[in-house]
């Protein structure tokens, strides 16, 4: 039986491997901004909505530039028009792309002419309304054509166009309507040019349509590379291009994901296997004795994770690398006490079952403390720290399986007598640090309490208070072209880098834009603020509408015209001459119908800036819309502002990626205070029932506290600024750097159940402190890995896990192995 009992591991294994294998196909990448927020958090919702179901968010934009300081807008719309000619001609740019727009289209124009003017006074405010019907009045007509009289009569080239003027409108009343056209111009441009020029005429905007939604991560990446093909062709006269939009960026970021997942995994590979050409006799036997097993393992904890969901963020992207740098501690603890077994009795399989029976409570402590460094990050409320910790524990949970399963069969069955596979040489095997650090341990263990107490005055003298990040781009890949030039769109074009959305939900349209009017009331005029655009911005409110058919006299419209009639007659003009005009007064005047959602539908590509890109879901009985907020400052503050301003309008929500910043600060700092104190206070429960005396607790527990008390030193003396990413760095610690103290302490308490000296005791550690000296340094190598990742925020995790794990080993050579040499 004994000899069947490896190979039918192996075998369950291998079919397992099959299995998994097929699973992992499952997975795919997820690139969307929700999972790097708060669940409960409206805004990350709102913009998840927004980026899905808005044509003004699904947009490739081209910004074309010239390189001298003159503005040149002909060339520029030259270009424009130039790449949206290649692009309807081209077959795989025609097949991929829908609208080309640089200029403000005929849609927009008919709208104002045909919408906004014929419907005039339901957009007046009151006070204008009321100058309006003010200028109605007998007296206001008759001054109005009296001015026009006199205007005619001065003589000079400008009467002939003046004369077509006066002919349009001779009361004058496109003065109370014009505010409703600069409205319509989300930034401005060069001389007020209907093309999208920015205010030096030196930049044009070309915002291109895909046909997919971006979540479609092989339509982003194959429209990108089409459209920059195409206006790279056309540029003849090399125009800088920028681009950008959120095609652009879920194409660089998917990328980027399956970039990261083979360089971590490759990395760590490569530096693990450098360590063991160090550290062992056979280097490339023992690094696949201990790799294979829990690469498997892995493996299998990955395919579990597959049943369960099918994506994964690019910060669980990074697990690869992270869990191999983790889970070959296992192998390496195993195999340092079995070939020290081995060495004593000779065969393989008795010594792997053995060595299995000693080390399974201190190789289970080690795991279950590692896993509550993960059980405790997932409590966070932010999906791909959520993902990061059930990847990374059931990852774990395939490493510990396999060092306790498939590694003992394989020894088993490969095992020679006195084999020197998975034999350590040199320094790291012998006992001789052990022995000096033992008998120097006064002197070390006064050192290490000295340089404590050196890094906690430095501390608060010099410290600085922690920060934590608000800036987005350290949680996406670097560099990113596309986030680049978004900014310089910003700049050029003279819009804010850190504007925002206000989401509109209602029940009804009447509600929607109502709802619209108030919030944009709210709004306008807060410190911050320049401008909203949005249905307020297109559509009367139902409200004030409402009161203007209340207050218009029916038979007002029959006393302006024959006023008008009496005063054109008196000036010496002729009333049919002004009979559109007249026509057009008669229509203003006895309006009883203002414009409505199904008005603005009639202009899609003007509806789509601001309604979801499906509009039939307007007839539903949900109802969404969105106004753009421009802001001239952004800080904290102006956000705040706005969501007090919006506190009792139901329906109206914040967003925008500022604003998604401004809560992923907010968020880690309540949140991660709280997780840490639950992963340290569920370690140290665990830890008491484990060792079952508070001695061996705090022996154990010292390097952690020392780690953790060198990372706050580090992060505050450089300046790092903490994100919701590298803050995992602390939870993952505390069961790190625990497993280390667990590994010596454990080892120690089956020493002292003997009789033996302090120099015995040392002596008998040698395996153990070897091991923890190797685990350390390869799981310092496995977060190394994160070096080659494309994200900042996972490479500052990387470098804050390796120096907490140095400083766990220079605690337990310090102060942990003094401290048991002096009897402690």
């Amino acid at each position: 039986m004994r000899a069947r009992w490896p190979r039918w591991v192996l075998c369950i294994a291998l079919l397992a491997l099959i299995g998994s294998l097929f699973a992992l196909r499952r997975l795919h990448a997820d690139t969307s901004l929700e999972a790097l927020f708060a669940n409960n958090n409206r805004a990350a919702t709102a913009m998840v909505r927004v980026l899905n179901g808005y044509r003004a968010a699904a947009e490739l934009i081209v910004l074309a530039s010239t390189s001298g300081k003159d503005a040149a807008p002909a060339q520029l719309q030259q270009f424009a028009g130039d790449l949206q000619a290649a692009i309807a001609n081209d077959p795989e740019t025609s097949r991929l792309a829908g609208s080309v727009i640089w200029r403000t289209d005929a849609q927009s124009q008919d709208f104002f002419e045909n919408v906004v003017v014929p419907h005039g006074l339901f957009y007046l405010d009151d006070q204008s309304f009321a100058a309006a019907k003010h200028r109605l009045t007998k007296e206001e007509i008759f001054q109005q054509v009296r001015q026009d009289h006199a205007m005619l009569a001065t003589p000079g080239p400008a009467a002939q166009q003046l004369a077509k003027l006066i002919l349009l409108d001779p009361l004058r009343l496109h003065e109370f309507i014009l505010n409703r056209l600069n409205t319509l111009r989300p930034f401005k441009t060069y001389q007020n040019s209907s093309a999208f020029l920015s205010p030096d005429g030196r930049s044009i905007l070309i915002r291109i349509q895909g046909k997919k939604p971006v979540s479609d991560l092989q339509f982003s990446r194959d429209f990108s590379a089409a459209i920059m093909r195409v206006a790279n062709a056309v540029n003849r006269n090399h125009l800088e291009l920028n681009f950008t939009g959120s095609y652009a960026i879920a194409a660089v970021s998917q990328a980027a994901i399956r970039s990261d997942v083979i360089s971590s995994v490759v990395g760590s590979v490569i530096f693990l296997q450098l360590l063991f050409v160090f550290a062992y006799r056979k280097p490339i036997g023992s690094f696949a004795l201990a790799l294979v097993p829990i690469a498997l393992g892995i493996v299998l904890g990955l395919a579990a994770y597959s049943l369960l969901k099918t994506t994964f963020t690019p910060v669980a992207a990074a697990i690869g690398g992270i869990l191999a740098g983790m889970g070959i501690d296992y192998s390496i603890q195993f195999l340092a006490h079995f070939q020290h077994r081995q060495m004593e009795n000779g065969d393989a399989a008795s010594a792997a079952l053995k060595t299995l029976r000693s080390l399974w409570p201190a190789l289970l402590a080690a795991w279950v403390t590692s896993l509550m460094g993960f059980a405790a990050i997932g409590a966070a409320n932010v999906r791909a720290l959520r993902d990061f910790s059930l990847l990374g524990s059931l990852g774990l949970t395939g490493a510990f399986a396999a060092a306790m399963t498939i590694l003992p069969a394989i020894v088993a069955l490969i095992g020679k007598k006195k084999s020197s596979v998975g034999d350590m040489r040199g320094f790291i095997a012998s006992s001789g640090i052990l022995h000096w650090i033992a008998g120097q341990r006064r002197i070390l263990f006064t050192a290490g309490v000295i340089l404590c107490a050196i890094a906690g005055a430095i501390f608060i003298m010099h410290g600085k208070s922690f920060s934590l990040d608000p800036d987005l781009a350290a949680l996406n890949p670097q560099p990113n072209p596309p986030l680049d030039a978004e900014k310089i769109v910003q700049e050029r074009m003279g819009t804010s880098p850190q504007g925002m959305i206000c989401y509109l939900e209602a029940d009804s349209q009447e509600e929607l834009v109502s709802l619209a009017h108030r919030a944009g009331q709210r709004i306008r005029g807060l410190p911050g603020i320049s401008g909203t655009f949005g249905l307020d911005s297109l559509l009367p409110d139902p409200a004030v509408a409402k009161r203007r058919i209340d207050h218009l006299d029916p038979h007002l419209a029959d006393e302006v015209l024959a006023n008008l009639r009496a005063a054109l007659q008196e000036n010496g003009f002729r009333f049919e001459a002004f009979a559109g005009y007249a026509s057009f007064l008669q229509s203003l005047i006895t309006d009883r119908h203002p414009p409505d959602l199904q008005a603005l539908q009639k202009y899609p590509s003007l509806a789509e800036t601001i309604l979801p890109m499906d509009v039939s879901r307007q007839v539903r009985e949900h109802f969404d819309a969105v106004t753009y907020i421009f802001t001239d400052a952004h800080s904290g503050d102006v956000i705040e502002s706005v969501r007090t301003a919006l506190a009792d309008t139901p329906g109206a929500t914040l967003t925008g990626l500022g604003v998604l910043s401004h809560d992923a600060e907010a968020n880690a700092g309540r949140q991660f205070p709280r997780l840490i104190l639950v992963a340290l206070i569920a370690n140290v429960l665990y830890l008491l029932i484990y060792f079952r005396n508070v001695h061996d607790l705090v022996l154990s527990f010292l390097p952690t506290v020392v780690s953790l008390g060198c990372i706050l030193i580090f992060v505050s003396l450089s300046g790092l600024r903490l994100n919701i990413i590298n803050l995992v760095a602390f939870p993952l610690l505390l069961g790190i750097d625990v497993d280390y103290g667990v590994f010596l302490v454990a080892a120690a308490r089956r020493k002292r159940r003997k009789i033996m000296s302090q120099d015995e005791l040392m002596q008998s550690l040698s395996p153990s402190f070897s091991a923890v000296l190797l685990c350390a340094s390869a799981t310092i190598l496995g977060f190394g890995s994160l070096l080659f990742t494309s994200i900042p925020a996972i490479h500052a995790l990387g470098l804050l896990v390796s120096i907490g794990i140095l400083a766990c080993v220079a605690a337990i050579a310090l102060i942990c192995v003094p401290l048991m040499g002096m009897g402690w």
